[in-house]
């Protein structure tokens, strides 16, 4: 009878639906994403929303749906069959890092699954006592300190990154890694010297609004020479 079935199925064309792709999000690595390379792809946060999408121009069409807090993505041009990254921002102010990869499949959906809402909100109150736990100006050396050491102060968590940031010509800018707390985020940058001479860094080019602290590992870097820039930042996080 199985085979009935399955012979009938062929016959009449029947296909089986596709599975939504749910992927793990908690470890806060880029996440390898397959695609429709000419179709377009649904993706979704689990329990949230997307606030804000960067890294497609020229490489995909994105429809934002501002109402369901999803994206539609079509690659278009050569990144039809070209992997290529594409960052995320939930609402609550996580950032998501996609390696997308195109393959000949029909439409689909695909589910990011974050860290739990409540887990989250537990960590960040214990970052917020270790925020509190010390004078402001304290708790600020104190955070720089942690990222330094590649460490990680109570209640923190540390997401991984590897987005190039447009700076100067002479200069090649990485963000390589968010130290997310409670009222306090840090990020972690590395800073490459490709011009033929050398380069002298001053903290006060780093900021922007909403900065609280700049440290440099080294201010004056040779040709080819990298330091690690440490910002301390108001947290992002939204709570709606």
């Amino acid at each position: 009878m199985a085979c009935l079935l399955l012979l009938a199925a062929l016959i009449l064309g029947v296909q089986p639906a596709p599975a939504e792709q749910r992927i793990d999000a908690r470890g806060g690595k880029p996440l390898a994403v397959r695609i429709a390379a000419d179709e377009p792809t649904l993706i979704a946060i689990e329990g949230r929303r997307i606030r804000k999408v960067w890294g497609a121009k020229n490489k995909a069409v994105l429809r934002p749906d501002t109402d369901s807090g999803q994206i539609l993505i079509r690659p278009q041009g050569a990144w039809k069959q070209r992997a290529f990254s594409l960052f995320l921002k939930d609402n609550k102010g996580k950032i998501y890092t996609l390696v997308l990869t195109p393959a000949p499949i029909p439409s689909d959906t695909v589910i990011l699954v974050p860290e739990p809402w409540k887990r989250e909100q537990r960590d960040r109150r214990r970052a917020i006592d270790w925020e509190a736990s010390q004078p402001y100006e304290k708790t600020l050396v104190e955070l720089v300190r942690h990222m330094a050491l590649s460490d990680k102060p109570a209640g923190y968590r540390i997401v991984a990154q590897s987005r190039r940031i447009d700076l100067w010509e002479e200069a090649e800018l990485t963000l390589i890694a968010q130290y997310l707390g409670g009222n306090l985020d840090g990020e972690v940058y590395q800073l490459r010297n490709v011009s033929d001479k050398p380069m002298r860094l001053v903290e006060q080019e780093f900021y922007r609004p909403g900065v609280l602290a700049v440290s440099i590992e080294h201010l004056v870097l040779d040709p080819g020479q990298t330091t690690e820039i440490f910002l301390v930042t108001e947290a992002e996080t939204d709570h709606e």
